[in-house]
């Protein structure tokens, strides 16, 4: 599979995570939407890295080698550059989220207080994927060095 075509397979994979979030915070399940917003974004910034031809960890914390991949690379359009730092900031906070959710049993509550840490992080998320997306089509269309 080309780089192209991996990374647009990507974006559907992780267009598939953030509606599977969207749909268990609608029925209330707020551990298993932080766990699909994580998955989305981080899915989304795999896609960003497949599309430049970079080497993909498979691992969840990918914030280094996304920021390598991407920093210095003309291809990546600036605005993708410039929130780069945001969207990874926001990234780690889900990743921290997603280690809690897996473990709600433990903890009396738990649910309620993910309920308000999925509304904080829904919205940037959500944005994070569509700037990966955007920054994918961006590079996409310009070829490979």
């Amino acid at each position: 599979m080309e780089d192209k075509e991996a990374a647009l397979e990507a974006l559907k994979g992780a267009e598939r995570w953030l509606g599977a979030s969207q749909t268990e915070a609608g029925d209330g399940n707020y551990d298993i939407a932080l766990y699909g917003l994580e998955m989305a974004v981080e899915i989304a910034l795999k896609a960003v890295m497949l599309s430049l031809g970079a080497d993909v960890p498979k691992i969840h914390d990918i914030r280094d080698a996304v920021a390598k991949a991407v920093k210095g690379d003309g291809r990546v359009p600036e605005e993708f550059v410039a929130s780069l730092d945001e969207i990874t900031i926001m990234f780690k906070r889900l990743l921290d989220l997603r280690q809690v959710s897996g473990y709600t049993f433990e903890a009396e509550g738990e649910l309620r207080k993910l309920e308000a840490e999925y509304n904080g992080i829904a919205a940037p998320a959500k944005k994070a994927v569509s700037a990966c997306e955007k920054a994918v089509h961006s590079v996409s269309g310009k070829g490979r060095r």
